[in-house]
């Protein structure tokens, strides 16, 4: 017996010292948590904790390995995962970004699969800082009001994320700027006219925007927060009147120079204004020299001294038409002529008015395309910035009401060796048109929208 208990020592495997004693296990409901992260944050704005890990009978761990999972969650949205590091000394540096602004978001830290101590958390999760770009503007101020009553509009505040904020601070700049009067006469004044909008921020994450247009026109609004432009800015607004108002710095005087001949009447569509100017064209014959144009100036000014200016257009061209429609375009004026009022525009004229003391006399550039075909009733209109003349609707010869638009492109420059060229709606991509479409129509007008 001695002897077989020897043989049994001596076949017996040997066992390490350190082997002897079972290893300890990380134990997940043992393992804490610490840092601001624990109690929420700013979306936008990385969130950071550190995770302890202990074995079962509560005792740090002094290694690493272990899997450590982190995961914010809000209210209908989309859980955000977190990002562990392992310092390889029983502790994770966990950081997180949170998205969606929530006072109750739920924080879950598992390790190894377990819940941590305290997990799933209760965070708060704030708005983070301003954006411009995600920040709502809106109210019926942005697009039509009266003149004289104040018009509004509301900023909203969002974060980035499109989070709403719930407190004040932000610096909002409004500028209103007037763009076209409604009221032909005060287009010159209106371009010069200066309004103050009024911004209030109501220390709940919106502010409210009051400005009073006493003149009837097209006005932009810019919105802009650090130089930036706020939601969909520039807005553009339209404000009405129920009845005309004057500006009340306007003076009113007789149209007449007590140097010179009294000015003659002439038809309202052969007046222009080019560069603070009221031009005047005597579309009259003087006797038999019927090619021969007189040209009336006034420069518009509350001096009542100012005096009409009289030049004389070099002879150049047939006679005048029986009647044109005369439109500014820079120092241009271009003349839509009928040289028989039965009949549809049949010749374009234009006269470069950028220096009176040396007028240029009429020229007749080449014109393509097929005209309006209307002879009376239509509406013309100038497309800023594009070089080029609307015309809307009217009355054919035969009586029917037109509901075609035309459109004439004039060269750039204006020169006679270029020929202009009528195109009609149907050639126009449609994409640039809003609405239900055209409709037949007559003796309206025409307005473009900047």
């Amino acid at each position: 017996l001695a002897r077989s208990m020897v043989e049994a020592q001596q076949t017996a495997p040997m066992v390490h010292p350190s082997r002897s004693v079972k290893r300890p296990q990380t134990a997940g409901r043992q393992c804490t948590a610490s840092g601001n992260g624990l109690h929420g944050g700013l979306a936008g704005v990385s969130a950071t904790l550190r995770v302890i890990c202990k074995d079962e009978e509560g005792n740090k761990r002094t290694s690493g390995g272990d899997v450590i999972f982190c995961s914010l969650s809000a209210h209908n949205s989309t859980a955000v995962e977190g990002h562990a590091i392992d310092n390889t000394d029983g502790t994770y540096n966990i950081s997180y970004l949170p998205i969606t602004a929530d006072p109750h978001c739920s924080l879950t830290i598992t390790v190894n699969g377990t819940h941590i101590q305290g997990s799933p958390f209760t965070v708060a999760i704030t708005p983070g800082r301003t954006d411009a770009n995600a920040t709502e503007v809106f109210g019926r101020g942005l697009y039509d009001g009266l003149s004289g009553q104040p018009s509004q509009f509301i900023i909203h505040t969002k974060d980035m994320y499109g989070n709403r904020r719930t407190d004040g601070g932000d610096t909002f700049h409004v500028k209103v700027s007037p763009i076209q009067s409604l009221v032909p006469e005060l287009e010159y004044f209106i371009r010069k006219y200066e309004l103050t909008a009024e911004v209030t921020d109501l220390e709940d994450g919106t502010h409210r925007v009051e400005f009073t247009a006493c003149h009837a026109g097209f006005y932009r609004i810019d919105v802009t927060l650090d130089r930036l432009p706020v939601g969909g800015s520039p807005y553009t607004t339209c404000v009405f009147n129920s009845s005309i108002s004057f500006p009340t710095n306007i003076v009113f005087y007789s149209l007449t120079d007590k140097g010179s001949a009294e000015v003659p009447a002439v038809p309202s569509h052969d007046s222009v204004i080019v560069k603070g100017d009221i031009i005047l064209i005597n579309s009259q014959p003087y006797g038999k020299r019927r090619q021969r144009e007189r040209l009336h100036a006034l420069r518009m000014t509350a001096d009542v001294t100012n005096a009409w200016r009289t030049y004389t257009l070099p002879v150049g061209l047939p006679p005048p038409p029986e009647r044109r429609r005369c439109l500014e375009v820079d120092t241009t004026v271009i003349a839509l002529c009928q040289n028989d009022v039965a009949k549809p525009i049949d010749e374009v004229r234009f006269v470069d008015l950028s220096n009176l003391s040396a007028l240029s006399c009429w020229v007749r550039p080449a014109v393509e395309g097929k005209p309006p075909n209307a002879v009376a009733g239509y509406a013309c209109a100038v497309w800023d910035g594009r070089s080029a003349v609307l015309v809307s609707g009217g009355e054919a010869a035969d009586g029917a009401v037109v509901s075609d638009i035309f459109l004439l492109q004039l060269p750039q420059p204006h020169s006679s060796r270029t020929p202009s060229e009528w195109r009609t709606l149907v050639e126009w991509p449609s994409s640039i048109f809003d609405g239900e479409g055209a409709c037949a129509r007559r003796d309206h007008s025409l307005t473009l929208l900047p």
